[in-house]
């Protein structure tokens, strides 16, 4: 029996499309485990690969399966860990800080991710709902936003990693971003009292996101401190994009000794033709080749 959801589009598994975000929502203080994150991320991706937009009254709806695809989820765990990372997210609140306009005043938004969600068990599709709020910044925005590539993001383990991404794409024209230690950790979800110890904070949460940056991006991202006497205030980000590798053209066949018989002049000795030949084969002549070409004018 066909049902509704058999005609939810199947999304393409390595299509590269931008994930957009305002910058006011990137800066927002909130925390997500990983797969939260990425269920937030493809939607957004995903609404803009089918030019969906995003509504508060239409919910948005996706196969499990092709989420799961996307970001190397297992397929027998993916149905549950997208419904407990559904229920979170319904619970979550964000904070968003901005600049009140008829008084100048700091003004503080608080809310959620989602205001519905449902799934029915066994058809492998979930549709979702984004609260008024939210959909305002990851809708297309006339005002700066940060735009990444869904396929960047797709293989970091790390929660803070794709958290410090989205934070430092959005200075990739300027080449770097200064925090301090208390605004990375609004940013990152990291709490005063978790890993207070910068040296903690360090290894467990920034240098785990650098690393995989580093390794998983087409980003080089490194940093300093900043000290405030002999105590770390912050941090410079300094962000570059790696340099293109040229591919390398295919190693030539290696000169064996049938190649100098057949190349060898009347009377000269063995030592001296092979010599005469490896200067020419690493110079790029290959005597075979020229004979092929002369054959082919006669």
């Amino acid at each position: 029996m066909t049902t509704e959801y058999d005609n939810v589009p199947k999304a393409p598994a390595t299509a590269k499309v931008a994930v957009g975000k305002s910058n006011e929502l990137v800066n927002a203080v909130y925390r997500l485990s990983l797969v939260e994150a990425q269920l937030l991320h493809f939607c957004i991706a995903w609404s803009r690969e089918q030019q969906l937009g995003l509504t508060t009254d239409k919910p948005l709806r996706l196969r499990v399966s092709d989420f799961a695809e996307r970001f190397g989820i297992g397929q027998n765990n993916a149905y549950q860990q997208t419904k407990d990372a559904l229920e979170a997210m319904y619970k979550r609140e964000i904070t968003m800080n901005s600049t009140d306009p008829q008084t100048g005043l700091e003004k503080v938004t608080r809310t959620r991710w989602i205001s519905e969600y449902s799934y029915v068990d066994g058809a492998g599709v979930i549709s979702v709902i984004f609260t008024p709020k939210v959909v305002e910044h990851i809708t297309r925005l006339e005002r700066a936003f940060t735009s990444y590539s869904l396929t960047e993001i797709a293989h970091f383990s790390s929660y803070y990693a794709v958290r410090l991404y989205e934070l430092l794409m959005q200075f990739k024209d300027k080449g770097w971003r200064t925090v301090s230690i208390e605004e990375l950790r609004a940013a990152l979800g990291i709490g005063p009292t978790e890993y207070p110890r910068i040296a903690n904070l360090k290894a467990r949460a920034i240098d785990v996101a650098v690393a995989q940056i580093n390794e998983l991006s087409e980003w080089k991202v490194s940093y300093q401190n900043h000290k405030h006497g002999v105590r770390i205030t912050g941090l410079t980000f300094n962000i570059r994009k790696k340099p293109v590798k040229e591919a390398k053209p295919p190693k030539p066949q290696l000169m064996d000794d049938t190649y100098v018989t057949r190349h060898a002049r009347p009377g000269e000795s063995w030592p001296d033709a092979r010599r005469r030949l490896q200067q020419a084969w690493d110079a790029g002549i290959n005597y075979d080749q020229q004979s092929e070409l002369f054959e082919g004018k006669s």
